[in-house]
């Protein structure tokens, strides 16, 4: 369920790095993923990883604390810009899972409802 998937595009057309990281991937499918082009993370970043450029998460079913995580490492205008989170609606986070202290110490219950 902790899927993060992130692509970096460097320039339009250019080369582009793809990174991967699943806490239950195995052996077998770390090395499928790089024979694939991924690059593997070896290391859990539990969602903090920081965006120099347009990035793609890809994060089905994750926990709100793992998106919680991916924003507050990016809580800045210049990097939400280049943020795109593919999964859950934030908005039934914060309708079904937020109480009063929760939504208060996680980034995703700060997010306006559109």
């Amino acid at each position: 369920e902790e899927l993060v998937t992130s692509r970096n595009a460097s320039t339009p057309g250019g080369p582009r790095t793809l990174t991967i990281f699943d806490p239950i991937l195995s052996e077998n499918e770390k090395t499928a993923a790089k024979d694939l082009g991924f690059w593997v993370l070896q290391d859990n970043e539990v969602g903090l990883r920081r965006v120099t450029e347009a990035t793609l998460f890809y994060m089905p079913h994750c926990g709100r604390r793992l998106y919680s995580n991916v924003l507050r490492a990016n809580w800045r205008p210049s990097d939400l810009t280049k943020t795109y989170i593919v999964g859950n609606s934030f908005a039934s986070y914060k309708i079904r899972v937020l109480d009063g202290k929760a939504a208060r110490s996680c980034l995703v219950g700060q997010i306006p409802e559109a």
